[in-house]
């Protein structure tokens, strides 16, 4: 999501921000797992845990330009009508530094 705060100072502000909202709660229920000095993470969801929408919204709506913001919705209501609806574990985010 680098394309939605191409500024690199609103980038280091909201990025943080936006990944514990979307995949924070992996950290929670203990489903959160990385290679030593985090150089690579991936933050799980078990079936019945998802993101925090408000806190989602609330930093896009504080963040993101008018045109980026709408961009983003649009990709959010896509990705909810493909997303899985059994009981099934999701992967939010996955990160690498190489």
């Amino acid at each position: 999501m680098r394309w939605a705060w191409p500024d690199a100072h609103r980038y280091a502000t909201y990025w943080p921000k936006f990944a514990e909202a979307f995949g924070g709660q992996a950290f929670d229920e203990g489903t959160a797992y990385g290679l030593e000095d985090c150089l690579a993470v991936a933050l799980w969801m078990r079936p019945g845990v998802g993101p925090d929408e408000e806190g989602v919204m609330g930093v896009m709506g504080e963040s993101l330009d008018d045109q980026i913001l709408e961009d983003v919705n649009g990709l959010f209501e896509r990705m909810d009508e493909l997303h899985p609806t059994g009981e099934v574990w999701y992967l939010p985010l996955i990160g690498v530094d190489l």
